[in-house]
């Protein structure tokens, strides 16, 4: 981040003044507890990190692997949106909840989904697979 900032971007992707990094840490789901003590204590020690980067960083999301199956499931349901003509940007929601850690501390995924009525979809690839095992179980009855 620092390097592409410094550089003025990567390959063709441009860093300017208006870029905003979001941060984020993806640790197993018995890595780090998903308390909102904990998630307020990686927002502070974050802000404390970052602050020579002024406010183009968010607050770092530590983000449960079952959290990324959660984004995956969430990228899949936005893009059906699309199919029917709403245009939900992804990009959008994650620094939402960025801005949302920062701000209040509002740094768990799930928290900031819920207190918006956001789905929490499973994404299609999981769907898929699960279904494939459930008939390959059948099948061996």
């Amino acid at each position: 981040m620092v390097g592409a900032k410094k550089h003025g971007g990567w390959g063709k992707e441009k860093v300017d003044r208006k870029t905003t990094f979001a941060p984020l840490v993806v640790v197993p789901d018995a890595g780090i507890p998903s308390a909102l003590l904990t998630q307020f204590d990686i927002v502070n020690r974050g802000r404390q990190a970052f602050k020579d980067a002024g406010v183009q960083v968010y607050a770092p999301g530590v983000v449960q692997v079952s959290d990324v199956q959660l984004l995956e499931g969430l990228a899949d349901w936005a893009q059906k949106l699309a199919q029917r003509g709403n245009t939900p940007d992804m990009l959008d929601m994650i620094t939402a909840w960025r801005r949302a850690a920062t701000v209040i501390g509002e740094g768990s995924l799930q928290l900031f989904l819920e207190r918006r009525g956001f789905p929490r979809p499973l994404s299609d690839h999981i769907i898929e697979n699960g279904s494939k095992a459930v008939l390959r179980l059948l099948a061996d009855d």
